[in-house]
């Protein structure tokens, strides 16, 4: 036996290799998908403890408008898209029915949160505006939503022949500066304390490249492709679009539960 293991030591040695790499690569993807799944727990703790506090923490949730402007379509002016259907301008009245701001956009939020709404202009950009019509400022994104704790979602189709996973979000801030950059696979509302909140956003892997080569052109997510070459990472980060470690999130968490159980007191 001595013998023979000293006469095949190389052979051997490539084959423990060849044996040992698939179990490498699930221990890699293994951790990927813990991680995600423990982060996901925390940020749902997070939004726990945000809600026990009456704290916003989903988008259904938000506060009636302030300006009292409501979206309405113009039937007058109806315009040709480009898939080659006829859609109508939107505009804004208030609560009598007076139109405050003309139809003069493609499309446009269904009403002003925390003071802005978004919509597409005549010339096809993306622009929030104020209750009184002026543009407060414009974004290059292919999609934007609705501000929610002093953030709004914007999402960029870097190459729009691709399908969904090419699509990158971010955020920006209500001064129209890009607070975290367009290059994250999703992103979730920032939630937690009061001018202290933090989203859940996933970052790239070293399995991107591959997940994207087999999703290229298919509009649904195969689920095998994304678990063995899961795409995203998922990390915390703050306002600014700084990375928040998992302590301070849990920090944060234990304050808001605090904060609960003194009302309860109360």
């Amino acid at each position: 036996m001595k013998r023979f293991i000293i006469k095949h030591r190389k052979g051997l040695a490539i084959t423990a290799v060849i044996l040992f790499l698939p179990i490498l690569y699930c221990i890699s993807i293994s951790t990927i998908h813990f991680h995600n799944a423990r982060y996901k727990n925390i940020y749902d703790e997070l939004k726990a403890a945000a809600r026990s506090n009456g704290l916003l923490v989903h988008h259904a949730r938000r506060p009636g408008q302030p300006s009292n402007l409501f979206r309405f379509y113009d039937q007058s002016k109806p315009y040709r898209t480009s898939y080659g259907s006829d859609a109508k301008y939107v505009g804004y009245k208030n609560k009598l029915g007076e139109i405050v701001i003309p139809a003069i956009f493609k499309i446009g939020d269904s009403g002003f949160f925390e003071g802005l709404a978004w919509v597409v202009t005549e010339d096809n950009r993306h622009a929030f505006i104020h209750p009184d019509g002026a543009v407060a400022f414009t974004v290059r994104a292919n999609y934007v939503d609705s501000f929610f704790n002093g953030r709004a979602r914007i999402r960029f189709e870097p190459n729009p022949f691709k399908s969904l996973p090419s699509l990158l979000s971010g955020f920006v801030d209500k001064d129209g500066k890009v607070v975290v950059e367009m290059k994250y696979y999703g992103v979730n509302d920032f939630v937690g304390e009061l001018d202290n909140e933090y989203t859940l956003v996933y970052d790239k892997t070293k399995y991107t490249s591959i997940y994207e080569g087999l999703m290229y052109g298919i509009d649904i997510e195969i689920p095998p492709f994304g678990f063995f070459f899961p795409p995203s990472k998922a990390m915390f980060l703050d306002k600014d679009g700084n990375i928040v470690p998992i302590s301070e999130i849990r920090d944060s968490i234990k304050r808001l539960e605090e904060q609960a159980a003194l009302k309860n007191i109360q």
